[in-house]
């Protein structure tokens, strides 16, 4: 254990996958860029999440969501077709879901229509009266359950 926390924000490669454990568990891909000598790098970062956490990410988080993550960063290293492969991982402690990865010109979710748009509003879960939004939790957007939604505006 190296006592590091490291908070990452991102958009999800792809959509949350099982663990296969007899605790939940959940496995998410967040890329992060970087620039070294002028050209841009990617680091792929594999998130690991557990628990009432980890239930949420699967019922929830699809590719392009933006989520926020802080947990103790490691290093796995493995052997992948006689070379040695090193992948970033982070074990999460803190699980966020920021925003929903639907553009906002392409609808609302399940059930209410309007014109969608980022965060947790318009033709969400519970309905929602199909009006333009904003930022939050408006319009009767989605809604969800437990310490694991915020409802404060992203800051971008």
């Amino acid at each position: 254990m190296s006592g590091a926390i490291l908070a990452l924000t991102g958009r999800c490669a792809r959509d949350a996958e099982p663990i296969n454990s007899s605790i939940p568990g959940a496995r998410l891909s967040i890329p992060s860029s970087y620039y070294k000598k002028g050209e841009e790098l990617t680091m792929w970062w594999k998130v690991t999440v557990w628990g009432k956490e980890a239930e949420f990410c699967l019922r929830n988080v699809r590719k392009g969501d933006v989520v926020m993550v802080s947990g103790e960063p490691y290093e796995y290293v493995f052997s992948k077709d006689g070379q040695e492969v090193r992948q970033n991982c982070i074990d999460a402690k803190v699980f966020k879901k920021i925003a929903s990865g639907t553009p906002r010109n392409q609808g609302g979710g399940q059930g209410g229509g309007g014109q969608g748009g980022w965060g947790n509003q318009n033709g969400g879960n519970r309905g929602g009266n199909g009006n333009n939004g904003g930022w939050g939790n408006q319009n009767g957007g989605r809604h969800y359950q437990g310490a694991v939604q915020d409802d404060d505006p992203v800051p971008f």
